[in-house]
């Protein structure tokens, strides 16, 4: 299965791949959808069910969250991501992950 297809990525049961990128800074404005920048950094909530992730799209930094069903799914995906720093955002929903 790809990345961007687990189910355990969800959000009230709906997939919340990719996420709502929000602009940081002076930019907190500026807002995106899709599989589009470079992943930058992430860091993983306390109860290890939410990924936030930082990208870099056309100059502008952003953040983003996603949410899990599952604290070990969420683990694999924040180590996923610590792998791919640097890597296109849409490589990264390529990528074929074990289930």
């Amino acid at each position: 299965m790809v990345f961007r297809d687990l189910p355990a990525m969800r959000d009230r049961g709906a997939s919340n791949w990719p996420p709502l990128w929000i602009g940081t800074g002076v930019n907190y404005r500026s807002r995106i959808k899709g599989e589009m920048g470079t992943l930058k950094s992430v860091w993983i909530s306390q109860d290890k069910t939410m990924c936030i992730l930082t990208i870099e799209y056309n100059g502008i930094s952003y953040v983003g969250s996603l949410l899990f069903d599952d604290a070990s799914v969420c683990q694999s995906a924040y180590k996923l991501f610590c792998e791919h720093r640097g890597s296109p955002i849409a490589e990264i929903g390529s990528i074929i992950v074990n289930t």
